[in-house]
């Protein structure tokens, strides 16, 4: 119903805007291309969705992952994070990893040079989906402790 709905308002607007030289012919072609656009539409996101939501069970199956969306793919990280040397930054790191439902598989964190004060943290993380990841960087670098972007390297496997 919305494209049908869609379609009457453009022809009433396009009729009024072009002095009512709108035809039947033109109702019918915009009504089409609506039709069509939302059908197109709903299927490239529907699709996406579902792969999305059953990751676990496509990440099973032998198919390329390339055709996947960027954010359904499961991988582990490096992460490199330069933040102020004081206490607390590391703790509000893993935090929001663990508020993201990411666990850090391994951690070391560089002291800051001589005259510096701000240190870097690497983190290895457990296998996770990459939408989880990236909300977690944006707010790993909205931090106010946090300098600079987060460096992220997808570490995969190539095991086949």
């Amino acid at each position: 119903i919305n494209p049908l709905l869609l379609a009457l308002v453009y022809f009433l607007l396009v009729g009024i805007l072009y002095g009512g030289k709108m035809t039947a012919v033109n109702f019918a072609h915009l009504l089409v291309t609506l039709f069509a656009f939302y059908f197109v539409s709903n299927c490239i996101t529907g699709g996406a969705s579902s792969v999305i939501k059953g990751s676990k069970l496509v990440m099973n199956q032998a198919f390329p992952r390339a055709l996947l969306p960027m954010s359904a793919v499961q991988t582990s990280y490096y992460l490199r994070v330069a933040a102020v040397d004081r206490p607390g930054v590391l703790w509000r790191v893993a935090q929001i990893l663990s508020e993201a439902g990411i666990s850090i598989e391994a951690l070391i964190q560089k002291e800051a040079p001589e005259g510096s004060e701000t240190a870097t943290m690497i983190l290895l993380t457990s296998v996770t989906i990459e939408s989880r990841m990236s909300d977690a960087i944006a707010a790993i670098e909205a931090l106010e402790s946090t300098r600079g972007r987060v460096t992220r390297i997808r570490m995969e496997k190539l095991d086949g």
